[in-house]
């Protein structure tokens, strides 16, 4: 009884005004307003509760109907909100095939389009993520986000492909690509700049590049990217040793001959087989004998021998 009273006397006229003076599509928007009644339905009861004679439950009545008068006053709000903001006239784009969209993408990446590629990949993730163009998507994307120079998100993609198809033969590229977006990342870290102190600078991009190319020579030592990703690690063990030497040199002008020491011990442990090595030794073998460390320094010497040095 209340709650039809309060849908003709309120509600009704409620959604009927809305529809007026809003464009948007009458059969959703009265639903919509016939929703929104549903949900004070409970709270209509004290409304009405007012034409009753108890005086406690007048009292209950006046702070139910304010509560329920408020949350109203909101509701109302966002419908409003919600039908003016549609228009009839926006036409909604269909979703094209699967296919279609992976066409275009491919045709873009293979004009180097890299930006647009990325869209229609992403397209195709977002409406088709189990059709069979999701593999081969994620591995363009791959491509298409380092041809774009958008590291960051080829690292995550690989990882993403890496935890989804473990045992799939692409692996091999996914982890190369990880080696090259991070030694992308570290461009602004390998640089010849006269007069740059390396050791300032954030190498953690290069650190992880040299590792991810690691794992590949280890995991697929056959695969057709494992001679350019050992050519890498060389170029990157140089690069490294260059930089924790450039911290050992800052050391050593500061006095922390320890510090120094620590360094450059590092360097030769890890990448003997750079050519920094026998800079490593030198710096080592000076900072054992300001520390009076003896046999450290017989034992720099025995390195040196062993190494042609």
């Amino acid at each position: 009884m209340i709650g039809e009273e309060f849908r003709h006397c309120l509600i009704q006229p409620f959604a009927v005004k809305i529809i007026r003076n809003c464009s948007f599509e009458p059969d959703l928007l009265w639903h919509m307003s016939m929703c929104t009644a549903a949900v004070f339905m409970r709270e209509a009861f004290y409304y009405r509760l007012d034409r009753l004679e108890s005086p406690i439950i007048k009292k209950l009545s006046k702070v139910k109907s304010f509560m329920f008068k408020t949350r109203l006053a909101a509701l109302v709000l966002i419908s409003l909100l919600a039908g003016c903001a549609s228009n009839p006239e926006d036409e909604v784009t269909p979703i094209r095939p699967a296919a279609e969209i992976y066409q275009s993408a491919s045709d873009y990446l293979s004009s180097n389009s890299y930006e647009l590629a990325i869209k229609d990949l992403e397209e195709l993730e977002t409406y088709y993520p189990f059709g069979e163009y999701a593999r081969q998507a994620q591995l363009d994307l791959i491509s298409a986000y380092y041809g774009f120079d958008q590291f960051d998100e080829v690292v995550s993609t690989a990882n993403r492909y890496a935890r989804l198809h473990p045992g799939s033969e692409q692996v091999a590229y996914v982890t190369y690509m990880k080696g090259m977006a991070n030694f992308g990342r570290g461009r602004g870290f390998i640089t010849n700049t006269v007069n740059l102190d390396r050791s300032s600078r954030d190498a953690s991009a290069i650190y992880q590049a040299f590792s991810d190319f690691r794992t590949l020579l280890e995991e697929y030592p056959d695969s057709k990217y494992a001679d350019d990703a050992r050519q890498r690690m060389i170029y990157l063990r140089n690069e490294l040793a260059q930089s924790e030497l450039h911290a050992a040199e800052f050391y050593i002008r500061k006095g922390a001959w320890l510090s120094a020491a620590k360094r450059a011990r590092y360097v030769v442990e890890q990448y003997g087989r750079s050519d920094q090595l026998e800079k490593a030794l030198n710096i080592l073998e000076r900072s054992y004998k300001e520390l009076k460390l003896d046999n450290l320094v017989k034992e720099v010497k025995t390195i040196r021998k062993d190494n042609g040095l």
